[in-house]
């Protein structure tokens, strides 16, 4: 990269902006999206054009010319840009921006074809990361200080553990289940009862604030009457069937709108959306601790890469503040299409993106099994637990089939801040005798 300080040094004093305005009014993912790319990669050959007599540069100019060439014969698809995209989209500087195309560029091989491989592995239907050899990913001094250092760490701590458009995803974690019938149930009382009324109409115009009416409305009109101790739905609350053993809604729908009111956690988040335990208190302050599933929403397309990173940075506060959690359920709605994901210690996975006007089902569907899973199947560790006067308790089974309940001290003197790690986590015991640890098998 030394070879390019030229163009980097001419960067800043020719920023991009223009270019890479022009192609966020350009780029639509749903409308061709390569032609917005083919534009882009034309410009910044101009652009390099401009510095002579410089080899590096020249050499970078063909890789782009061949890129371009390639581009036009069809040889790549849009997720080949993905990084490029959400830097440019994201607004990231210049320098990381030339900085991912150059890497693309240098990856093209003499048939067209990227050097690099990416590979979509099946997701086993047994417990994630129960016995996982994970790669080491020790905390960096400054890791996390500030966003982009957090974002750019996480990147590289999960580098080839990302999976998207995992194969029998829906089928696995939503399907097939003690609730599953219940949210079929759901959404046909949602489908047949004018969906969540006349003024939270999903459509493909909402903002995030009307999406979290939509949310909240979804939950007021179909769920509240699915809890244990609830009223019986009035006129305007549509029914859903209930059968013998059906269970009950655990969750609520929660927002924060300043960064304060998350507690427990590394740093001052603000989420876009969560659930947490209907038992508890409703109050403007909320507990890491607590969070059962992430969601982040935006209406625009164009921010679906910037809401998953968010998302993965939010998944590291959880593991952080629940540190035998053993995976996290999230979702990122953006515009027209929800992603439905899975973190655990390993790396992350994902559905593929549902159009949600064409399959309302399944988002319906998906939001309400949220609300109906299992600690279990929410990936909560069943050892740790707390009281009313949040003390904090280890419960260690036996041979037996019993088990014993050590108080610890809630805070662990020791745990991982990344997300990829065997999860080395040691509490001491309230007496301070002993200390207890828990660590993923390797």
């Amino acid at each position: 990269m030394d070879q390019l300080s030229e163009l980097f040094e001419y960067i800043s004093s020719n920023p991009l902006k223009s270019l890479l305005d022009q192609f966020r009014v350009a780029y639509d993912p749903d409308n061709n999206p390569m032609t917005a790319i083919f534009k882009l990669v034309y410009h910044l050959i101009g652009y390099t054009m401009m510095i002579q007599n410089n080899a590096a540069i020249m050499s970078l100019n063909s890789h782009l010319v061949f890129l371009m060439h390639y581009i036009d014969l069809k040889r790549f698809c849009i997720s080949d840009f993905a990084e490029v995209i959400e830097s440019i989209i994201s607004c990231a500087s210049d320098h990381d921006i030339w900085t991912n195309i150059i890497e693309l560029a240098s990856l093209v091989n003499d048939q067209g074809q990227l050097t690099r491989t990416k590979s979509r592995t099946p997701l086993m239907k047994s417990k994630m990361s129960a016995i996982t050899k994970l790669k080491s990913a020790a905390e960096q001094k400054g890791y996390g200080t500030t966003t982009t250092s957090l974002t750019m760490a996480l990147k590289s701590e999960l580098s080839g553990n990302i999976f998207r458009d995992v194969s029998d995803f829906w089928e696995i974690y939503f399907e097939n289940k003690p609730w599953s019938d219940l949210t079929r149930r759901v959404w046909e009382s949602y489908r047949d009862n004018g969906q969540c009324g006349p003024d939270n109409k999903f459509t493909a115009n909402m903002d995030e604030t009307v999406l979290r009416s939509w949310l909240h409305a979804s939950h007021d009109r179909f769920l509240s009457q699915l809890m244990p101790r609830t009223n019986i739905p009035d006129n305007d609350h549509p029914v859903v069937e209930r059968k013998l053993g059906d269970p009950h809604v655990r969750g609520k729908f929660s927002h924060t709108t300043e960064k304060n009111q998350l507690k427990g956690g590394l740093g001052t988040r603000q989420l876009d959306f969560f659930i947490e335990s209907s038992d508890l208190a409703d109050g403007p302050e909320h507990q890491w601790r607590d969070i059962r599933v992430l969601g982040e929403i935006t209406s625009s397309k164009y921010l679906a890469a910037v809401k998953i990173h968010q998302m993965i940075r939010h998944v590291r506060e959880v593991f952080y503040s629940q540190p035998l959690r053993r995976f996290v359920h999230g979702f990122c709605l953006h515009k027209m299409y929800i992603e439905f994901w899975i973190v655990d210690r390993a790396g992350a996975y994902s559905s593929a993106q549902i159009h949600v006007l064409q399959s309302q089902e399944k988002l319906v569907r998906g939001l309400a099994s949220y609300m109906l899973m299992s600690d279990e199947e929410l990936g909560l560790d069943p050892v740790i637990s707390y009281d009313d006067a949040e003390r904090c308790f280890v419960t260690i089974p036996d041979d037996n089939q019993s088990s014993e309940k050590i108080e610890v001290h809630a805070m662990p003197i020791s745990r991982p801040e990344t997300i990829v790690s065997r999860g080395n986590t040691c509490f001491k015991t309230k007496e301070n005798e002993g200390m207890i640890k828990f660590s993923w098998g390797s």
